[in-house]
């Protein structure tokens, strides 16, 4: 089972909305709400993706992804961000909509499961 460490500070009902639709999808969800914090937790190599929010902290969102980017960069890294976020780089990005959220996330996890779990034709 794929770990997520999203880091997630804005309304609480779409935090939890988030988490939920990615729990219910089959993945292992730590969450938090400090990028600070969160910097560390992602240096022992437990998560299998971050997944940043940008809504409620744009600022402090930027300056963990290019921290990330730099010191950890075999990390797969989501980015939520709103139609208004300018973010400067290349990375993966979403909406933050539940739904969207969970197509992304199983496009970036799944592709090399379903590779090698495919049945050959006879």
């Amino acid at each position: 089972m794929p770990t997520i460490l999203i880091i997630d500070n804005g309304h609480r009902d779409r935090r939890r909305e988030r988490n939920a639709a990615l729990k219910n999808a089959g993945y292992k969800v730590h969450p938090a709400r400090s990028f600070e914090q969160s910097l560390s937790r992602i240096g022992s190599g437990a998560y299998d993706l971050v997944i940043a929010n940008t809504d409620a902290a744009t600022e402090s969102a930027q300056q963990f992804i290019q921290e990330v980017k730099r010191n950890f960069p075999r990390q797969k890294l989501l980015v939520l961000k709103g139609s208004g976020v300018e973010m400067p780089g290349e990375f993966e990005f979403s909406t933050s909509d539940a739904k969207a959220l969970v197509e992304k996330v199983d496009a970036m996890m799944r592709p090399a499961e379903r590779d090698g779990n495919q049945p050959l034709a006879a």
